[in-house]
């Protein structure tokens, strides 16, 4: 089973992936946990990397780069097939649907990044689910191109609720305490295995 936790940026979902990953094994289950992008996937990770956290680094359209994501999924999708085989539940932060919302963030009209998506096709996520609030700013990272941009922030954040309502994912309030996120994160899981 592939599940994919989505939000904006700061919202908790490291914290929150490492807590269903314990719940997870406490059920009997083998759990591998994995962060899109996948940054040290060679070519398309680290170039990623450069345009999010370089200064330096030119600026590309959003089309080119989210080009580069739908590659690194892609590139990544052979391992991701054998995780799947090898443990009961993958645990993606992140996934397609994160392309989805930064790229309309970024200007690419929706239709594009379905087309995209479609014409490169990915391993479909089993369960889909948004964490949505207020980010948590002491985890804010300064160098990184999104997440000093606290407009593009609240607009992705946008663009997130308005992708869980167009392919109905569950959605969860980010905004209360650590331990009742999860627990509400958990219910999501345990009516979808």
């Amino acid at each position: 089973m592939l599940i994919a936790l989505y939000g904006i940026n700061n919202i908790g979902k490291s914290t929150q992936v490492k807590h269903l990953q314990e719940k997870l094994i406490s059920a009997g289950k083998t759990v591998k946990v994995l962060k899109y992008p996948i940054y040290d996937l060679e070519p398309t990770g680290p170039q990623i990397n450069h345009f999010l956290r370089d200064p330096e680094a030119p600026k590309i359209s959003g089309e080119s780069f989210q080009m580069l994501y739908i590659q690194n999924r892609l590139d990544y999708e052979p391992q991701l097939e054998m995780d799947l085989e090898a443990y009961d539940v993958v645990l993606a932060e992140d996934y397609i649907g994160t392309g989805m919302a930064w790229g309309m963030t970024q200007g690419v009209p929706y239709e594009w990044l379905q087309g995209k998506n479609m014409e490169n096709p990915q391993r479909k996520a089993d369960l889909e689910i948004l964490m949505d609030g207020e980010r948590f700013l002491s985890g804010k990272e300064d160098k990184h191109r999104n997440e000093a941009d606290d407009e593009a922030i609240e607009q992705t954040r946008q663009n997130f609720l308005w992708l869980a309502k167009r392919y109905h994912w569950p959605v969860v309030n980010a905004n209360q305490s650590e331990g009742q996120v999860t627990e509400d994160l958990w219910r999501v899981v345990s009516e979808a295995r």
